[in-house]
């Protein structure tokens, strides 16, 4: 009996720590391959030897040691079994023999409580990160090179299968490729399965012609046996089910499931009940083994918390931006760089057929005969100046000399009208957070609703109500770090979920900053509750951030009406001139307006006097004629059932009205301010605030940020006519930047052991607590200082859909977030046969100068006599360098961005 639960608890670790997945190489599974072995020793060794010495303490015969360690593994399989469900730890607080659950708060009148609200919650990627798996020294891997999604909440009518694409598979010399499509089948395709159309029919006819072909093949090329190929068909089977996966980490695990088993020890392992039945000798038996409990289980904890922490601080971690690109109009090239520098883009157009083909695409641009002089004389129409020039189809010496051209009279960020950013939603939030923090008038956003049904979207929504809170909860609280002090946000609900978002947004913005509750007009994918109603309203909940937050009054158009300007109690006698005429009010009356009002509306026709009415002034006097108001509009409530809630412009299940974003924008911010949209969706947000003259941020993760929302952009750019353009009179124009940044399953690929050195592997603990810190300190993803001898050559491995690639680091670009800088000049220029950028800016509201060049081979002497004229000729507080040099009272750029890797949550959370 001993030895079955002994069994059960070491098989149970086992899966707690990933032991039962050996082959996975990818993600945390990837880590706990690299410390398998440790792991395996360590759970199968360790713990009985622990055990062992408690049950020597006794002084008891075998048959009362043996219960002894009965009861204390069943005890340890209880409590770690309660809280593991399909790879995370749910919070199940609850204490005594009946299972009483425990919600911990601080006494508050009403508490908001949901089981997973310490916790992150993690998006997986919509094109599913790549499953690789091993067979002895063989890698098999499984690759998505194409995904039909549904975009938006609507749920796909469609049911969407893996398909073998063409290629299905890749062999090579120590490893196989497998290619897929996820897509709804074709007609030929039902038809050509010799069974019901399934996944499990697709797996095995693939993994079939798969057998087929291995058979062909010289053995030498590659050794897989029928065995190997049941083993490719369980992992196969298993990544077809998985789709995407949501799963948590802890923010602090360790710190819970110590709390946990505290709780457990006393109510369960000692328990009242029991412990005044029991004599000295059972007592002091029952404590012996509440400490083997807390012994063994404390030994667990601490392994458990050491990965869980590990995966948080890759999470927390702020993201490398890998790629920066622009898009300008061609008349912004002219007005902020001049002529010289618009001719000289022009004539390198010729040279990248690429944009001339996507301006063919996008807006029918066809000029006859192009060569340099007729394309510059084509280019100055009217109808062509605002082309939007993407820096994406030129090298890097033309972006470079482009910035440079703008930035001699401007500041590089005042002349960007927005950022545009392609990433999971809570790691760029995180990554530039030190950048926008204060700065973000209005943050609108249309999170997905939480419906019942799970779907293929480009963003999951089947959270239910926990998950669905902690995901809110996780974005929502970071951005509100970026509002300003009189800023607002705007959260889009539907009956799914409004009212965790009352509650939540209460929780985090506090009750005191609830402005109101909008009602907006669902109008697409009515829903039909029991027979009788139709669910035709959506809300739009608006807190400010503080009481600073004053929303503008906004007018809409109303039925022509005309009323008295007199009947206003309260005691003012002074007269109003009105139409040339001079007015006074009736006793113990007021005039509704000031005289300054009066006198725009009397220009706009808006007042007039009626004959046919006459009224006793405050002198006693009877005036014939009635000074009367028109109003043709009133100032906008609550209700906001004159406009629509939705559009269909470009072709987006949840395309968000322009008309509903205009009246958000105008209503909470000025010219010049910045509005942020972090569920970007079709990207009406942004195109709205560009086309309103206010500055902004948006993010998306899915593929159709370079499908649906980076060419809806440039179609702004270019001029977007429409109804909305004609009301806010938008010409065109603009420039604006669009990244990519480094994803958590990125980082986690780029994780690299180091051996530790044995002084250190020899301290106590050192596996369950340090190891992984330790081991991983010089990866990339943890900003391995020597990859800065070259900040341009600095590289990480993404996983794409197909296959991996190395991806070069934008160091400059992820300094400036990472730092809080606010670029003004941006210089290129070579010294010693080699490139320098260097960076005039204001980093925390000092001037500075930032200076990147390659090291090796430098001469430091020369290279310092050049850089002091530099300095001298801009005056910078402080200068910051990367690598050695020979400059004195320079800041190292390696250890400000070292300072900064671990994020604004990992700083909060410390």
């Amino acid at each position: 009996m001993e030895n079955d639960l002994q069994q059960k608890f070491i098989s149970l670790l086992q899966t707690l720590f990933y032991q039962d997945e050996p082959s996975l190489d990818f993600g945390i599974y990837r880590i706990m391959l690299h410390k398998r072995e440790e792991i395996r020793t360590f759970i199968e060794t360790e713990f009985p030897a622990i055990l062992h010495r408690h049950v020597e303490s006794l002084e008891s015969d075998s048959s009362v040691s043996e219960a002894f360690q009965s009861q204390v593994y069943n005890h340890l399989i209880r409590f770690f079994s309660r809280y593991y469900h399909q790879g995370d730890f749910i919070p199940q607080r609850r204490f005594g023999r009946k299972h009483k659950y425990v919600i911990p708060y601080h006494g508050e009148e009403i508490y908001f409580y949901w089981v997973n609200q310490d916790q992150y919650v993690i998006k997986s990627s919509p094109f599913f990160s790549t499953y690789r798996f091993h067979i002895g020294s063989t890698t098999i891997s499984f690759h998505i090179v194409r995904a039909e999604t549904a975009k938006g909440n609507i749920k796909s009518s469609r049911k969407l299968y893996f398909f073998p694409a063409v290629p299905s598979w890749e062999i090579q010399p120590n490893g196989v490729r497998f290619f897929f499509e996820f897509r709804s089948p074709l007609s030929h395709e039902k038809e050509a399965l010799e069974e019901k159309l399934s996944q499990q029919a697709l797996n095995r006819q693939l993994l079939k012609r798969f057998g087929r072909a291995l058979h062909e093949k010289s053995p030498e090329e590659i050794k897989l046996t029928e065995e190997h190929l049941s083993e490719i068909a369980r992992h196969l089977s298993r990544f077809t089910r998985r789709n995407e996966r949501d799963y948590f980490i802890h923010k602090d695990l360790a710190g819970f499931l110590e709390n946990e088993l505290d709780v457990y020890i006393k109510t369960e392992v000692f328990g009242f009940d029991n412990m005044q039945h029991l004599n000295d000798q059972q007592c002091r038996r029952q404590l012996a083994q509440a400490k083997a409990v807390a012994d063994i289980a404390q030994r667990v904890i601490h392994l458990l918390g050491q990965i869980e922490n590990f995966q948080k601080r890759i999470w927390e971690k702020r993201s490398f931006v890998l790629q920066t690109r622009y898009v300008i109009a061609l008349d912004t090239i002219r007005i902020h760089g001049g002529e010289e520098l618009w001719k000289w883009v022009i004539e390198r157009l010729l040279d990248r057929p690429e944009q001339l083909e996507e301006w063919r695409n996008l807006f029918n641009f066809d000029p006859p005969n192009v060569n340099r002089e007729t394309l510059e004389i084509f280019l100055r129409q009217p109808k062509w100046q605002h082309l939007p020039l993407d820096t994406r189809y030129f090298d890097n010496r033309f972006k470079n000399k482009l910035l440079e051209g703008l930035t001699v009279e401007h500041s590089l960020d005042e002349l960007l009208d927005g950022v545009l950013l392609h990433s999971e939603n809570w790691t760029a939030l995180n990554t530039i957070s030190a950048k926008f923090s204060g700065k973000i008038k209005t943050i609108y956003i249309d999170p997905p609703f939480n419906k019942e049904q799970e779907a293929d979207y480009l963003y999951k929504v089947g959270y239910k109500d926990s998950t669905w809170n902690t995901m809110l909860e996780n974005r929502i609280r970071i951005a509100r770090a970026l509002l300003r002090s009189d800023g607002c946000m705007f959260v889009r609900c539907d009956v799914n979920g409004n009212m965790y978002v009352r509650l939540l947004m209460d929780k985090i913005f506090g009750k005191e900053n609830f402005r109101n509750e909008i009602i907006i007009n669902r109008t697409l994918a009515k829903q039909i509750v029991d027979s009788q109603f139709t669910i035709k309203t959506e809300s739009l909940f608006l807190y400010g951030q503080s009481g600073q937050f004053k929303p503008f009054s906004v007018e809409r158009p109303i039925s022509p009406k005309w009323y008295p300007l007199l009947h206003f109690p309260r005691k003012d006698e002074r007269p109003r001139v009105i139409l040339g005429k001079v007015y006074y009010p009736p006793k113990n009356r007021r005039w509704a307006l000031s005289q300054e009002r009066i006198d725009r509306l009397a220009s706009r026709g808006k007042i007039r006097i009626n004959p046919g009415r006459h009224y006793v002034d405050c002198h006693g006097n009877t005036v014939e004629g009635m000074p009367e108001l028109l109003y043709d509009s009133e100032v906008v409530g609550n209700e906001w059932l004159d406009i629509p809630g939705y559009a269909q412009r470009h072709h987006f299940a949840t395309e968000n009205a322009e008309a509903l974003l205009k009246r958000v924008i105008e209503s909470t911010t000025s010219p010049g301010e910045w509005v942020m949209d972090f569920f970007l969706g079709s990207g009406t947000t942004i195109a709205m605030a560009h086309k309103m003259k206010r500055k902004w941020v948006g993010i998306e993760m899915g593929e159709h940020f370079y499908t649906v929302i980076l060419p809806r952009m440039k179609k702004v750019l270019m001029g977007d006519p429409g109804k909305i353009s004609r009301e806010v009179e938008w010409p065109g124009g603009g420039f604006f930047k669009y990244q990519s940044l480094e994803q958590f399953e990125d980082a986690l690929e780029n994780i690299e052991f180091r051996d530790a050195p044995t002084h250190v592997k020899e301290m106590d603990d050192y596996l369950i607590r340090y190891s992984l810190d330790v081991e991983t300190r010089d990866s990339p993803t943890f900003l391995q200082v020597t990859r800065f001898q070259n900040p341009f050559g600095f590289y990480v491995t993404v996983y794409h859909p197909a296959e991996a690639s190395q991806v070069p680091v934008d160091l400059v670009d992820s300094f400036h977030y990472w730092c809080g800088v606010q670029v003004e000049k941006v210089l290129f220029r070579e010294h010693q046969s080699r490139s320098y950028v260097l960076v005039l800016g204001n980093m925390n509201g000092e001037s500075s100068l930032i200076i990147w060049r390659p090291v090796e081979n430098l001469d430091f002497d020369t290279e310092k006599e050049w850089l002091e004229t530099i300095i001298a000729q801009y005056h910078p507080r402080k200068v910051y360098i990367n690598g050695d040099c020979a400059l004195t009272d320079v800041l190292s750029i390696e250890e400000e961005m070292k300072a900064r890797l671990e994020g604004v949550a990992a700083v909060r959370n410390s």
